[in-house]
């Protein structure tokens, strides 16, 4: 009897911890190589399939507007141990996994909403192709009066 009640303390616990993290999804590397210049919106949420977005903001440069999408891309996980000791049972090992993420940013071109670039900030920041080198000025503003707003 005591073992069922315990089971039964799990199985509610596990489920209550599965509820709270089901609404984020970071986003995955190979998501991202499904991504081409000129998708749409459309398209790119039928690709990355349910990343959880963390932040979206419009910006402009000279006399075109776009719209920004931030989310966590993945790198990695991190693993934590945990020991849990009890007396007469000794002691076990509690492992949680983390994930590592990176912050990742996808443009739009306004009004047409098609894909002009994406990537982390280094990376966009760092591209060789000046039309999008020359956003971020203007995206990292953006994003930082997004950010204070909240």
């Amino acid at each position: 009897m005591v073992c069922t009640g315990w089971i039964k303390r799990t199985v509610v616990l596990a489920s209550l911890l599965m509820v709270g993290c089901a609404g984020y999804l970071p986003l995955q590397r190979y998501q991202t190589a499904e991504i081409r210049k000129q998708d749409t919106i459309a398209d790119v949420e039928r690709k990355i399939n349910g990343a959880s977005v963390q932040a979206s903001h419009q910006f402009s440069v000279g006399d075109q507007y776009y719209l920004a999408k931030h989310y966590d891309l993945q790198i990695g996980v991190q693993q934590q141990v945990f020991y849990r000791c009890r007396p007469y049972f000794g002691c076990s090992p509690i492992v949680h996994h983390f994930p590592v993420t990176a912050p990742y940013v996808l443009i739009y071109r306004e009004p047409g909403g098609e894909v002009v670039g994406w990537g982390t900030l280094e990376e966009l920041s760092k591209n060789p192709d000046d039309r999008i080198s020359d956003l971020m000025p203007a995206l990292k503003a953006s994003y930082a009066a997004h950010r204070a707003k909240k």
